[in-house]
């Protein structure tokens, strides 16, 4: 496993595109519209779950209904600049989560779920504040995701 070093971590709510492909012409629309349909909404908590192993990550749970919320509007907003039927990311299937690792291919799904319960993991609840979205450029080119922030709206403003 590679852990997600601490300037890395994020909670991905909604895609718009490869780098090469949107223009920032668009990305600052889309920006302008979001803070527009985010201003609405007020900052919140997000309870992060226990840690649970999968076949390419350990990673949380994120709670919070305000969220499913908040990906909506991302999605208002993405429709308004590039219309409802050019949203990417459409599915039902949203489900929020931190990070924690990410699959070299070294270890088995058990192996990893007794290296959480050995690591008292399986114990760890934390909730956050959150107050603010970012639109990040995300990339993952020395072997880990690493990410730079391109804008970032705040909630209520």
């Amino acid at each position: 496993m590679q852990p997600v070093p601490r300037q890395w971590l994020h909670i991905t709510l909604q895609g718009l595109g490869f780098t090469d492909e949107v223009s920032r012409a668009d990305v600052e629309q889309i920006v302008a519209a979001a803070a527009k349909y985010l201003r609405r909404r007020d900052s919140f908590d997000a309870t992060f779950g226990l840690p649970a192993a999968d076949r390419e990550t350990i990673g949380l749970a994120v709670t919070a209904p305000e969220l499913v919320q908040v990906r909506a509007d991302l999605q208002c907003a993405i429709g308004d600049v590039w219309g409802v039927d050019n949203v990417p990311e459409r599915d039902d299937r949203f489900g929020a989560h931190l990070s924690l690792a990410y699959s070299t291919g070294e270890r088995s799904i058990s192996e990893l779920q007794q290296l959480i319960v050995r690591a008292n993991l399986d114990q760890l609840l934390v909730s956050e504040h959150i107050s603010a979205v970012s639109l990040i450029e995300l990339n993952r080119d020395h072997h880990q995701y690493e990410w730079a922030e391109v804008a970032s709206v705040l909630l209520g403003y």
